[in-house]
Order: structure tokens, then sequence, then C-alpha cells
């Protein structure tokens, strides 16, 4: 049966639904409604970051929920999370992941 989500792909994006509101509205609209290119996954997160969402040293999904979420390629997610890093939003550690902040 297409279209039904169960198990961890539910949990994910009903995490990621949670993390990225602000308030009882979300940030930037349901997922499902967004395209799944670079610069939007990178503005989605930016924006969920800038407004709190995710706060300093706080853990994003991983690349392969992120992909589940946003409907993308595993290799777009990953560029999306180096541009971010380039704009000092994000540290990735490899084998732990990537967190809000410089990371020092």
């Amino acid at each position: 049966m297409r279209g039904a989500q169960s198990g961890p792909t539910k949990k994910v994006v009903a995490l990621t639904e949670l993390r990225i509101r602000a308030g009882d509205e979300p940030i930037t609209g349901d997922v499902e409604q967004r395209g799944h290119g670079v610069s939007t996954i990178s503005a989605y997160l930016r924006r969920a970051i800038e407004t709190g969402a995710y706060s300093e040293g706080d853990r994003l999904p991983p690349e392969r929920q992120l992909a589940v979420t946003f409907d993308a390629a595993r290799s777009t997610v990953r560029r999306a999370l180096d541009q971010l890093e380039k704009a000092g939003l994000v540290s990735r550690r490899l084998g732990s992941g990537t967190y809000v902040g410089s990371g020092g």
C-alpha cells in the first residue's frame, strides 16, 4: 500500500514537523508541498535554525532521515548541509552528525 507511512519514516516526518515549528504555525509550510532542491532544503533548515526550532548544539536529523523527509537524494541533502556549514550555521562531525553552531 503506497502512501501509507509507518515505522521509522513516520516517526522522522513527525519529529521533523515538530522541530521546525515556531509556535503553532509551521515555519515554511508542509514538507510535502516544498521542492526537493539543494537551495530549498538549505533555506528550510536555515530558517528552522534562525527561528530557534534548533538551538545551538542541537544535532540535526541524519542525512538519510532528511532525505526521506524532503523526498530528495542523500547527495542533495549533503550539498544543502555543505551550504549551511560554509555559512557557519552548522558543524559536521564525521561519524557523529551535524550540529547547530560552529562546534569549536
